[in-house]
């Protein structure tokens, strides 16, 4: 959650950037920095915690989990373009920004689903309901 919370961050500094192109690189160093830092942070904890998730199954995860980022990729080109001829490229990092806050809701969502299955399933050990495997 850090990571993505960095990058909603960076994101959210570099609307004008296309604005101010006599900027100095310089200055736009930092944030890019924070940025390649913080998008290649995610997915080997993403992948860990697949494997984990899915046991025996955790190949396949992973192959589906890399066709949803080559769908995410694609669909996150489409969606740049048309914030580009619609708005310009200054919009960019504002949608980025935006489809980084609409991750972070979901990983807190799945994390409030995952605690809330995990305390259903120990109620069910406690009560002495645990499902029987047959």
């Amino acid at each position: 959650m850090t990571s993505v919370t960095s990058l909603v961050a960076v994101m959210a500094t570099l609307p004008d950037a296309p604005a101010q192109p006599a900027m100095p690189i310089r200055a736009r160093l930092a944030p890019l920095l924070v940025w390649a830092v913080a998008s290649w942070r995610i997915p080997p904890p993403a992948q860990a915690r697949l494997l984990a998730l899915a046991g025996e199954a955790g190949p396949q995860a992973l192959a589906l989990n890399s066709s949803a980022v080559y769908v995410g990729v694609s669909a996150g080109g489409a969606l740049g373009g048309l914030l580009i001829e619609g708005y310009g490229p200054g919009a960019l990092p504002v949608g980025a920004a935006v489809a980084e806050l609409l991750a972070l809701l979901s990983f807190w969502w799945a994390s409030r689903q995952s605690q809330a299955a995990g305390s259903a399933a120990s109620e069910r050990t406690r009560s002495g309901s645990a499902p029987v495997a047959t």
